[in-house]
C-alpha cells in the first residue's frame, strides 16, 4: 500500500471512529478534536514530527484515543518503527476488538515487516477467520472499510505463504553484517545498480544527480579496503540523457546497458551492448531481435553462459506497470521472443532490478507487489524442476527495511553482496551498501573456466570449436580463446576435430571449484601434420607391422617384414620416416597412448639395428603413439604401427 493511501486510510478511520466513539463514550472534547484534525493535515503533507506531537498532546488529553493512536501508529510504520506501532495497534483491538477488521491485516503487515513472522501469521489467520463475521459488527469501519479489504483477502493466501518461506530464507541465517560502501563511492546524488569485477577490486554504477535527472555510468577501483574516488565514463559513452545500469559478462569482455532518448532507441529506454577492455568501453551496438520494443526496457542482467538475457519492461501483455522478462541467444545471434516470468515473479505492480545466480537457479528482483518490508523490497525465487520461477521470497532484515532497496548484486565467488536503499544516516539519497554471508548461496558451485586452444609446436593460436557431451558447441575467437561457466567438480568431456591437425583431439579434463576471483586456466595444444618434404619429387612408401593383444615387443614374423620390405630401399635416398602407434579401444585412454607409444618406439629400435637411424635420417624421424583407435575395423587391425619413409 502506498503512503498517500496509507495516509488516506487513517484519515478515514479518524472521521468515522470519531462517530463510533460519540456513540460508546460521548463527544470527544472540541479541541482533542481540532488536534487530530490539525494532525492529519501534517500526515497529509508528509510532516511527521508535527503529526507526532499533535497526536501525542491527543491522547495525553484523551489516553487510549483510537483514532489518535491508529495515526500515531501509522507515523511510526512510516518511518520503520514497527515495533512501537504494533504496540499500539494491539492496544486498539485488545481495548475494543470489533474495532475494525482491517487493523487485523495492518497488525500482520506490521509484524511480518520488523521480521516477526509467527505473530504475522497468527494476524493473517485471525483476519482470515473474521471474514465469516458479517462487517456490520463492526460498525462504521465495518461498511467503509470493505473497499479496502477487496484487496487484502485477495492477497491472504499469498501473504500467509510469504510469512512461511521469509521464516526459512537464508538471508535470515547466514548475512554477516551489512555496511554502507561510504564515500567517496556514495555521494548526496543517487548511487545505484552495483557491478563488482570477479577480482571484487572494480566497482561499476549508475548515479543520478538529480531526482529524474540525467543518469550516467561511474566506476570506482580499490587497493585494499579504501575505494578510490569515482571516475566518470567518458562522454564517448555518457550523454546528455540517460545511460547506466549496466552488468557485465561474467568474462568481463562485455557489457548490456540501458541507453534512453538517443537516436535510434525503439522506445523511451533500450538496452544495447558494448565491447570492454577493463574500464575502456571499445564500442556499443543494437540489440538485434525481440529484446526491445516501442516500450521502456531497461535493468538488463546476463547469465553466467551469456545465453539468456533478463530485463525489466512495462511492455503490453505484462501482469503490471513493469514485469521481468527473459529472452535467449538465438544461432545467428539475435535475441528471442521476450518471456514474461510468470505470475510467481510478478505482480500488478513493479517488478525491476533482475539478477541470476552462476548457476541460473536463483533469481532476485526488486518488487512493490508482493509481502514487502517498506517502500520497495528485494525478493528471491528459485527456478523449479518444471521450469517455472517459485514463490517470491523476501529476503527479511537486515537486508530490507521500511525503505527502498533494489538493485541486488552478488559477487563472482557467491559470498558477498550488493544492493541500494535509501534508508538513514547513508551519504546522501540512494546509497550502495555491502554484506557478507556465511556460505555460498548458489545451489551448485559454478567455475569459471578461460581456456586457449593452440598449435603445439608454434604456440599460434587456433580458431576451431569444442564440441562438449551434453553441452552446446563452443568456438574459439581469433585468439583462440574460449570462456566456460561450468559446475564445479565435475568432468568436462570434449572434442575438437580440425583440418590440418592429427585425428580427432579427445579430453576429460575434471573441473575444481574455484574462488572465481580469477579464471581457472585451460590450454589446448593440437598436433600438426608434419610439413611435407621439401622437395617436391619425394615418395611415400607405407608398411603396417601388427602386434599382439597388450603386446609391445615386435614379433618375429614382423622383424622379418620389416627387413625385406627395407631391403631394396637405399637410406641414402631417404628423406624423412614417421613411426605412428596404434591400439584398440580396450583400456583407458593414458594406458593405450603409453602402449601406442612403445609399439612405435620399438620399432624404432629395430631399424636402429638395421642401420636405418643414423647419420641425418636420425634427424627426421618422427615417433608417436596415437592410442586408441575407434571404427569397424576388427580390433586386431587397430593393434599396429604404421611405418612411412619418404624417399627423394
Amino acid at each position: 500500500m502506498s503512503i498517500l493511501r496509507t495516509v488516506s486510510l487513517i484519515i478515514l478511520f479518524f472521521q468515522l471512529n470519531t462517530l463510533l466513539i460519540a456513540q460508546e463514550e460521548g463527544e470527544p472534547p472540541r479541541r482533542i478534536a481540532e488536534y487530530i484534525k490539525e494532525a492529519e493535515s501534517a500526515l497529509l503533507n508528509f510532516d511527521l514530527q508535527e503529526a507526532e506531537k499533535l497526536y501525542l498532546i491527543a491522547l495525553e488529553k484523551k489516553p487510549n484515543y483510537a483514532p489518535a493512536m491508529r495515526g500515531l501508529a501509522t507515523i511510526y510504520s512510516l518511518r520503520g518503527e514497527f515495533k512501537p506501532a504494533v504496540k499500539l495497534l494491539e492496544k486498539i483491538v485488545k481495548k475494543n476488538p470489533r474495532f475494525s477488521r482491517a487493523i487485523y491485516h495492518d497488525i500482520a503487515v506490521a509484524h511480518y515487516r520488523y521480521g516477526n513472522y509467527d505473530a504475522s501469521i497468527e494476524y493473517f489467520n485471525k483476519y482470515d477467520s473474521l471474514q465469516a463475521v458479517p462487517h456490520i459488527e463492526f460498525g462504521f469501519n465495518g461498511n467503509r472499510e470493505l473497499m479496502y479489504e477487496v484487496e487484502y483477502r485477495a492477497k491472504l493466501s499469498e501473504n500467509l505463504r510469504a510469512c512461511q518461506i521469509a521464516k526459512d530464507s537464508i538471508f535470515n541465517k547466514n548475512v554477516r553484517s551489512i555496511s554502507n560502501l561510504g564515500a567517496p563511492v556514495n555521494t548526496a546524488s543517487n548511487e545505484y545498480f552495483p557491478f563488482l569485477t570477479n577480482d571484487q577490486n572494480t566497482l561499476f554504477f549508475t548515479r543520478q544527480h538529480r531526482q529524474f535527472g540525467d543518469e550516467n555510468l561511474f566506476y570506482s577501483q580499490k587497493t585494499g579496503e579504501n575505494w578510490f574516488p569515482s571516475i566518470y565514463i567518458d562522454s564517448t559513452f555518457n550523454t546528455p540523457v540517460n545511460e547506466g545500469m549496466a552488468t557485465f559478462t561474467r568474462d568481463g569482455r562485455q557489457m548490456f546497458f540501458t541507453a534512453c532518448q538517443r537516436r535510434n532507441v525503439q522506445g523511451t529506454c533500450d538496452i544495447r551492448k558494448a565491447d570492454v577492455t577493463e574500464t575502456r568501453i571499445n564500442s556499443t551496438t543494437i540489440l538485434n531481435g525481440a529484446v526491445n520494443s516501442h516500450r521502456w526496457e531497461s535493468q538488463a542482467c546476463i547469465s553466467c553462459d551469456g545465453m539468456a538475457l533478463y530485463f525489466a519492461s512495462n511492455r503490453d501483455g505484462g501482469f503490471g506497470s513493469t514485469d521481468l522478462y527473459v529472452s535467449y541467444l538465438q544461432e545467428d545471434g539475435s535475441w528471442g521472443e521476450a518471456i514474461n516470468l510468470g505470475i510467481n515473479i510478478n505482480t500488478d505492480k513493479d517488478e525491476e532490478s533482475p539478477f541470476i545466480t552462476n548457476d541460473g537457479k536463483t533469481l532476485f528482483f526488486s518488487s512493490t507487489g508482493h509481502l514487502g518490508m517498506g517502500e520497495q523490497d528485494l525478493f528471491m525465487s528459485r527456478l523449479q524442476e518444471d521450469g517455472n520461477w517459485g514463490e517470491a521470497i523476501n529476503l527479511g532484515p537486515p537486508i530490507n527495511t521500511a525503505y527502498r532497496e533494489l538493485g541486488f548484486f552478488l559477487t563472482a565467488d557467491g559470498r558477498t553482496g550488493l544492493f541500494s536503499s535509501n534508508r538513514p544516516a547513508g551519504e546522501g539519497k540512494m546509497d550502495i551498501y555491502q554484506f557478507d554471508l556465511s556460505q555460498e548461496l548458489s545451489s551448485e558451485p559454478i567455475t569459471f573456466v578461460e581456456g586457449f586452444v593452440k598449435d603445439s609446436i608454434t604456440k599460434a593460436p587456433v580458431q576451431t570449436i569444442l564440441y562438449p557431451l551434453n553441452h552446446r558447441p563452443v568456438p574459439t575467437d581469433e585468439q583462440g580463446r574460449f570462456f566456460l561457466c561450468l559446475k564445479a567438480e565435475e568432468d568436462f568431456d570434449f572434442k575438437i576435430n580440425e583440418t590440418n591437425y592429427y585425428q580427432m583431439y579427445k579430453r576429460i579434463q575434471q573441473i575444481p571449484v574455484w574462488d572465481n576471483k580469477t579464471f581457472f586456466p585451460m590450454e589446448i595444444l593440437l598436433q600438426p601434420f608434419p610439413k611435407a618434404p621439401e622437395k617436391p619429387d619425394t615418395l611415400e612408401l607405407n608398411l603396417d607391422l601388427y602386434f599382439e593383444f597388450d603386446v609391445a615387443s615386435l614379433a618375429d614374423s614382423s622383424q622379418n617384414q620389416l627387413a625385406l620390405f627395407l631391403k631394396n630401399i637405399d637410406p641414402e635416398k631417404i628423406a624423412g620416416i614417421q613411426i605412428i602407434g596404434y591400439c584398440d579401444y580396450y583400456g583407458t585412454d593414458a594406458y593405450n597412448l603409453k602402449l601406442s607409444k612403445k609399439r612405435a618406439e620399438n620399432v624404432a629400435t629395430q631399424l636402429e639395428e638395421l642401420n636405418y637411424l643414423k647419420g641425418k635420417i636420425k634427424a627426421t624421424v618422427e615417433i608417436e603413439g596415437k592410442g586408441e583407435i575407434k571404427d569397424n575395423a576388427p580390433r586386431a587391425r587397430n593393434r599396429r604401427v604404421r611405418l612411412k619413409i619418404f624417399l627423394y
